[in-house]
């Protein structure tokens, strides 16, 4: 069996829980997992989403009985682009630099909406 890159099953976990408008059991990711062509067993998405729940990107919510749990993410994904991109900028040596480069890799559009953002 080939291994999937580092990072992918709990990508398309969050992917999944982002996609859905309520928290989702274990065995319902899973089947949207198999959906999309990925055979799993369940302990594997257990523990994908155990991770996720640890690093605070995912929450655990009680479900309708006392041995199941429901999951959903802790953010919408522009939230969690904000989220990163603020980390990345103060983690940076040098702020202005890393500004200065990523509006300079941003297309027209792009720029509009920062300007529009920044009330110029």
């Amino acid at each position: 069996m080939a291994r999937r890159d580092r990072g992918t099953l709990e990508a398309s976990v969050l992917a999944i829980l982002s996609a859905s408008p309520t928290p989702m059991a274990s065995r319902d990711v899973l089947a949207e997992l198999d959906a999309q062509g990925m055979t799993l067993a369940l302990t594997t998405v257990i523990t994908a989403l155990q991770r996720l729940t640890q690093k605070g990107v995912v929450n655990r919510l009680p479900g309708p009985t006392s041995r199941l749990w429901l999951f959903e993410a802790a953010q919408t994904p522009s939230e969690r682009a904000v989220t990163s991109m603020t980390s990345a900028l103060a983690d940076a040596p040098d702020r202005e630099a890393v500004l200065m480069q990523f509006t300079g890799s941003l297309d027209d559009d792009d720029l509009s909406i920062l300007r529009k953002a920044l009330g110029k």
